[in-house]
């Protein structure tokens, strides 16, 4: 049986993001339906791993050089 759930709903639940009565619809569909269950779970891996990146900045000494880069480039092209 073919899901009827569009990834941007199940992201939506994922988020915690609809209203009142649909999670409970997904999480009815969900007992019953392995693949929809792996979706799911992919889905939480995924938003759990940007979370994590959102952590990680570039050191100083990268934006110096993309901004002397910038710079750089900037000026050669004005002239």
């Amino acid at each position: 049986m073919e899901s009827i759930f569009t990834q941007d709903l199940l992201l939506q639940y994922v988020y915690g993001n609809l209203d009142a009565t649909s999670p409970q619809i997904i999480e009815q569909e969900l007992q019953n339906n392995p693949k929809l269950q792996q979706e799911v779970c992919e889905l939480k891996e995924v938003v759990l791993a940007l979370e994590k990146d959102d952590l990680i900045a570039p050191s100083a000494f990268s934006i110096n050089h993309i901004l002397h880069y910038s710079k750089e480039t900037a000026l050669e092209k004005s002239h």
